[in-house]
């Protein structure tokens, strides 16, 4: 591994010697500037500042070098002045011809703030591509070091990967349609701070068959992976360590931070166990989010019926007990804030467990197996098929995670008779774990298309799905769709689309219903005005009642000229909830262009209104300056915030 750092480290010098030795000039170079002033009603004004240099030197028509240094700078003069800046530098150097093609690339970056703290790594990558005898040939290595001063949790990771994979694939004789992949990668990971180290070696074997005779198509694939991998831990005196394992985001975004009421739905690996769970604001540096922000904590096996975890706990929390697979789903919920929380820059949900032994080795076996087959049948007809078998194989100590799934899947569309066009599918998936936890999945259905006529389109169907949990039918849904579109006119057509859904809880014994409808009209009034008109009514039938709920909706384009453009949106729901949006954009000169919107919102107990505009001015051929104003009214609260940037483009 020492050899390879070396041999990468000489591919990124070569070219700066080969620069310095009298070719220094670079065929392209760009330089841009921007600063920026922004102040808010609250008080807080913020002064940022960004350069970017960058450059690319055709050293022969074959060979490339080229890069990036970008400087950044914010300050925010608020009771405690502070401020940020980032440098961040990156070079490549690239070979391509008709032999091989390699690709070097080198990064730096130092993040330091107004309290001393500071983040700096660099990363040096290379990858080398070539032919020999018709075989793929692909190198590839990264080496890397990170680290910080005065950060809460000190940081400081060195790693290095290095690997290679090997294709050839078959275009002519017996063998025609066969192709082979092998791949060999290892990793080694050193946590400095923490006295820890990672090291792994990863194999991967895959082979494929795939032929076309006459109307039939045949294809198997078949896939070994197969990972070892080594960990060294710095127990605690308590004779353990937490070992932290990154979760997922399946459900709900980030915002810049908290608020009360956000849900965010992750993941856990379902070759791994979590005993609690940690959040950081920013991951990269390390910073919690602390104990200002109380959550609730659910676990599913299907997203669907939630357990729960824990109720008003802070983070990090420990369950006292394991959670994995098939529990696999954790829910967060943030109940509420009580004090300052950090801003959300680079967020991630992390679980963890804990280890009793300093040296931890675990195995993971993967192997997929696929074979398809289709057919073309008369009158436009086809069928096909795919089934396949996956085992998954994961041992450390202390754990054991064996996963088999089986799944088959059938599709046949028959005919060529635009007013029938039948469509059958079926999909059966069966999954096994460790032995004594089973789920299975049945689903078939039945869909028609057909065009009467050419300006109506008629789509209609049945889908019947159950589920199976441990050997017993856990729950049953059965759905009716139709779907119809009409075109009476080139510049007007309309939809209605409709569903009905039943769906039994078996454990629970407990049935919801619902119906949907929407219908939907689009017209063009004139060759620069738009409208489409959007209605959406439902009704859900369960143990607690029914609901029914209803929706409004219109949106407006009207291109009143070469310089002017308005739009408009409004939405009207059953529950009281008014939500509006106007926007105006302006060309006055083909140098200034100025948008102004105005958002809105009223409902039973709250409202709110903002209006936004935004100005831009191409001052020369190099130079343009914009500015920016928001003004927000929500209940008795006002804010505004206002802000311009010039920006020098060289």
């Amino acid at each position: 591994m020492r050899n390879l750092t070396y041999f990468f480290k000489v591919l990124i010098f070569l070219p700066l010697v080969l620069l310095l030795n009298g070719a220094l000039m670079t065929k392209a170079a760009n330089f841009s500037a921007n600063w920026g002033i922004s102040k808010s009603s609250e008080g807080i004004s913020t002064n940022t500042e960004n350069y970017i240099f960058n450059f690319d030197k055709e050293i022969t028509s074959k060979m490339h070098f080229g890069g990036t240094v970008n400087y950044s700078k914010s300050e925010k003069n608020t009771n405690d002045f502070y401020w940020q800046e980032t440098i961040n530098p990156n070079f490549y150097y690239s070979i391509v011809n008709d032999y091989f093609s390699l690709y070097t690339n080198y990064n730096y970056y130092w993040n330091n703030f107004s309290n001393g703290k500071n983040f700096q790594g660099w990363n040096l990558s290379s990858n080398f591509r070539t032919e020999y005898k018709k075989f793929s040939i692909y190198l590839f290595g990264n080496t890397a070091h990170r680290w910080s001063e005065g950060l809460v949790n000190e940081i400081d990771v060195k790693s290095n990967t290095a690997g290679i994979t090997v294709d050839r694939s078959f275009y002519k004789g017996f063998l025609k349609g066969l192709a082979l992949t092998l791949g060999y990668r290892t990793n080694e990971e050193k946590n400095i701070s923490q006295k820890n180290k990672f090291s792994s070696q990863n194999y991967d074997v895959r082979v494929s068959y795939n032929r076309i005779v006459k109307k039939m198509s045949f294809g198997i694939t078949q896939e070994w992976y197969y990972t070892k991998s080594k960990a060294t831990y710095e127990l605690s005196p308590s004779g353990q360590y937490k070992v932290e394992v990154p979760l997922n985001l399946v459900n709900g975004t980030f915002n810049n931070t908290l608020s009360v009421g956000d849900e965010f739905v992750v993941r856990i690996p379902s070759d791994t166990r979590i005993e609690g769970v940690d959040f950081y604001a920013d991951y990269e540096l390390q910073q919690k989010i602390g104990s200002n922000v109380v959550w609730d904590i659910y676990y599913s096996k299907d997203q669907s019926t939630w357990n729960t975890l824990a109720q008003g706990v802070t983070l990090p929390y420990d369950f006292g007990f394991s959670v994995s697979y098939p529990y696999v789903y954790i829910k967060f919920v943030v109940k509420s804030i009580t004090g300052p929380v950090p801003n959300i820059t680079n967020p991630k949900f992390v679980g963890f467990y804990y280890v009793k032994e300093r040296e931890v080795k675990s195995t993971h076996k993967t192997y997929k197996t696929a074979v398809n087959f289709g057919i073309e049948l008369p009158k436009q007809s086809y069928l096909s098929t795919i089934g396949g078998y996956e085992l998954n194989d994961y041992t450390t100590e202390g754990f054991n995670s064996k996963r088999k799934r089986k799944y088959i899947s059938t599709n046949l569309s028959i005919g060529n008779n635009e007013y029938f066009k039948p469509n059958l599918s079926y999909f059966l998936s069966k999954e096994d774990f460790n032995s004594n936890e089973s789920s299975k999945v049945a689903q078939w259905g039945i869909s028609f298309l057909s065009i009467p006529i050419k300006t109506l389109r008629l789509s209609y169907g049945y889908t019947n799905t159950k589920n199976w949990y441990d050997g017993q039918l856990s729950t049953k849904d059965d759905n009716f769709f139709v779907s119809t579109n009409f075109y009476f006119l080139p510049t007007l057509s309309s939809s209605i689309v409709g569903s009905y859904d039943n769906n039994e809880d078996l454990k629970t014994n407990e049935n919801s219903q619902s119906y949907t409808l929407q219908i939907s009209v689009s017209a063009e009034l004139k060759e620069n005005l738009r409208m489409e008109v959007r209605n959406f009514f439902s009704l859900t039938k369960n143990e607690s009642g029914r609901k029914y709920f209803r929706r409004h909706e219109c949106f407006l384009t009207w291109q009143v000229s070469s310089q002017l453009n308005f739009m408009t949106s409004q939405t009207l729901d059953s529950e009281s909830n008014y939500y509006y949006s106007y926007v105006v954009s302006v060309l006055p000169t083909r140098k200034l262009r100025m948008n102004f919107a105005v958002n809105g919102y009223e409902g039973k107990d709250m409202s709110s209104r903002s209006f936004s505009s935004n100005i831009f001015w191409r001052i020369s051929q190099h130079t343009n300056l914009s500015f920016s104003y928001d003004l927000s009214r929500n209940g008795g609260t006002t804010q505004w915030t206002w802000s311009t940037k010039l920006r020098y483009l060289l």
